[in-house]
């Protein structure tokens, strides 16, 4: 055998390991058998804004507000967008303001409200809490404060940030 045939023989070898390559990385993603991926999208649950009211160490109430969004495997047919709220509002609720406020606030926000679903939906059917919105750090104005015709404290705290 010479050098010309040995580099077509490569060639053809080399051509023939990508092509197998290839298939197998094509039945691996599209078969359950391979790796346990069942290939089933998962679905998002678009939950409720959640507003309220945060208590700080200080004492001054500052508002807070959130959209969640929870996926869940597909298997997980029924679910109620106002029981969400109501779990995501219950694990807002448990949390302080320096809780939510801090450097790990959104995971300590994320980590309440998967434990408390967790009761419900077991590992394998939720798969993830994410956040569209996270708004805080907003103080309410004191409204004990002699009341001026025309003015807004609201609106003074969205001119003032």
């Amino acid at each position: 055998m010479n050098n010309k045939e040995r580099k077509y023989g490569l060639i053809v070898a080399l051509l023939l390991l990508v092509l197998l390559l290839g298939a197998i990385a094509l039945v691996a993603t599209q078969s359950p058998l391979f790796f346990g991926n069942s290939g089933s999208p998962s679905q998002f649950v678009d939950v409720p804004v959640v507003e309220t009211h945060l208590v700080a160490a200080d004492g001054n109430l500052h508002m807070f507000g959130t959209r969640v969004v929870i996926e869940f495997d597909n298997d997980v047919a029924d679910f109620d967008r106002d029981w969400l709220h109501s779990v995501v509002l219950a694990a807002v609720s448990s949390l302080n303001y320096e809780d939510i406020t801090d450097y790990y606030g959104m995971e300590n926000l994320r980590n309440a409200v998967h434990s408390r679903l967790s009761g419900s939906f077991n590992d394998e059917q939720l798969l993830g809490v994410f956040f569209a919105q996270f708004l805080s750090d907003m103080p309410l104005p004191n409204l004990e404060e002699e009341r001026v015709p025309g003015r807004n404290p609201f609106a003074e705290i969205f001119i003032g940030n």
